[in-house]
């Protein structure tokens, strides 16, 4: 959400240039993306008597621009805390993210891990 609202290239430079504002703003956006998910769980019907859910609840596309020290300081906290959020919460990423996939599994709350398997990506290890 970061990288939509500011641009993924401005938001990669105000990590840099304005962290603490970053931080805020990346804070900012987890809680409304909260609040909306919350909100929208308790609208919709339950799929079979679970859920199904075709839009990723955590999607860190523009993650795949981020150097591990910097997903990790900023990102993942914020992550941490959605995944938290919710029961079985569950990551999208893209073959170009791999270089951060020990950081995605430092975070518990994160159940599952979903990745695109892009056509000329590298592949993860055992693949």
């Amino acid at each position: 959400m970061h990288g939509v609202l500011r641009g993924h290239t401005q938001s990669l430079l105000d990590i840099c240039d304005e962290p603490e504002k970053s931080a805020d703003l990346l804070w900012r956006l987890a809680r409304i993306f909260q609040q909306i998910t919350t909100e929208l769980w308790k609208r919709l019907p339950l799929f079979h008597g679970g859920c199904f859910d075709a839009q990723y609840p955590m999607q860190e596309d523009a993650a795949a621009a981020y150097a591990p020290a910097r997903y990790r300081r900023f990102v993942q906290p914020v992550d941490r805390f959605l995944a938290g959020q919710f029961a079985n919460s569950f990551i999208h990423l893209h073959s170009t993210s791999m270089f951060l996939l020990d950081a995605f599994l430092e975070i518990e709350e994160i159940r599952c891990c979903e990745i695109n398997q892009d056509a000329l990506g590298p592949r993860p290890a055992g693949w």
